[in-house]
């Protein structure tokens, strides 16, 4: 927002040190994109969120922010929509603690594992203790895939409080929506039947306590099953 990145203005970009990017920050809103849903957590009863780098103009979450101004290009699902492979992360600040987490799908709990595990965005952004894991045809969250044919997505939640809307994202849109949810836990197997170019899926979960959370997504290329057998 405020400190927002212009999406726009890069050729290129450096996979080598940058593959995730901060999608919420505590002490400031959600910057998954326009007309996205905001969390609740941390705000003091009556607080306003500031947007726009302008204390002057501020909303209230949980209503969604439909205008970032100046900042509308710094988006996550402006990054995404312009080809940008990026996962998700949650980050706190001083005044901000214990309402931003990241989480992370390492394969050995050591410092190279984690770290490797953000080169490869296998990672998830919450606003509370949430587990949340996604895959597609198998791939975990963050893998680039190629695809002949349906592609199944799978995710679990493991809420802190009962959900309120489970949503899978397609291509920057939302698609599947889970909603009037009593549990606290979620596992559905979906099939997307029928893809045509380069699909993005990712998942973003709501709570009824206003606390979410987001995976990194998985990019699904269509191969035709003539093109896979050459």
């Amino acid at each position: 927002t405020g400190m927002g990145t212009d999406w726009t203005r890069y050729e290129r970009f450096g996979y080598s040190s940058e593959n995730t990017v901060e999608i919420f920050q505590g002490a400031r809103v959600s910057y998954e994109g326009a007309g996205a849903p905001q969390p609740t957590a941390g705000m003091q009863p009556g607080a306003p969120y500031t947007i726009n780098g302008d204390k002057s103009v501020s909303v209230n979450a949980p209503d969604p922010i439909d205008d970032f101004g100046q900042f509308a290009t710094g988006t996550y699902q402006t990054a995404l929509e312009l080809g940008l492979r990026l996962g998700v992360f949650a980050c706190s600040d001083h005044i901000a603690q214990h309402t931003s987490y990241g989480g992370v799908f390492c394969e050995e709990f050591t410092r190279e594992g984690i770290i490797e595990a953000f080169d490869s965005r296998r990672t998830i952004a919450a606003t509370d203790r949430i587990y949340l894991n996604f895959t597609a045809n198998g791939s975990p969250l963050g893998s680039e895939i190629t695809s002949t044919g349906p592609v199944r997505l799978w995710f679990r939640v493991e809420g802190t409080a009962p959900l309120s809307r489970v949503t899978i994202v397609r291509n920057e849109e939302n698609w599947k929506t889970y909603e009037s949810l009593e549990s606290q836990q979620l596992e559905m197997t979906v099939d997307d039947e029928a893809p045509q170019a380069e699909q993005r899926y990712y998942v973003r979960v709501e709570q009824a306590d206003g606390n979410m959370a987001w995976s990194s997504p998985v990019w699904v290329s269509p191969v035709s099953p003539t093109s896979a057998t050459d």
